[in-house]
């Protein structure tokens, strides 16, 4: 049990550097010369996570085998705790910095999909107005703890033969 709450606040400790990273990650997305660097910072994601793992699972267990399903206990707790922090970024960018941004982001989407759907689904998809900055955080939330997970299976596997 003491293990569990030791790899658990270890996983919230280290999700800290993690969240900043994909914090600014997001940030230097929505910069156009940027994008390139968040795209480059998105491939290093799975070494990054393998870092933290490596160095969670040698603190915790220096004299026992760490198992393939604990190293991926911790990669999913670690990505989660970043991701909650991320989506909390994510909701202060689309409510407080930029609101407007998601407005423009539902007109663009709309115009491209203009030519692509009957006139009666353009009216339903316009009645409906688009995403809140809430629904944004829950939908980021939920798609990075998805991604996090298939990241985890990777570099536990990684870990585990290295």
């Amino acid at each position: 049990m003491l293990l569990n709450r030791n790899v658990t606040r270890m996983a919230m400790t280290q999700a800290v550097s993690l969240g900043v990273y994909l914090a600014v990650k997001f940030y230097l997305s929505l910069l156009p010369y940027t994008s390139f660097i968040a795209l480059l910072m998105t491939v290093f994601v799975p070494l990054f996570v393998l870092v933290l793992q490596k160095r969670a699972c040698t603190v915790v267990e220096e004299d026992t085998r760490i198992t393939y399903w604990f190293a991926f206990r911790y990669g999913v707790a670690l990505f989660f705790y970043a991701t909650v922090l991320l989506a909390f970024s994510q909701f202060v960018y689309f409510k407080y910095i930029n609101p407007s941004y998601l407005q423009g982001v539902y007109a663009e989407t709309m115009t491209v999909l203009e030519p692509y759907v009957t006139p009666e689904m353009m009216a339903e998809l316009k009645a409906n107005g688009g995403f809140s900055a809430m629904q944004m955080m829950f939908s980021s939330l939920a798609l990075n703890s998805f991604c996090g997970v298939l990241i985890s299976l990777f570099t536990s596997a990684v870990m585990m033969a290295g």
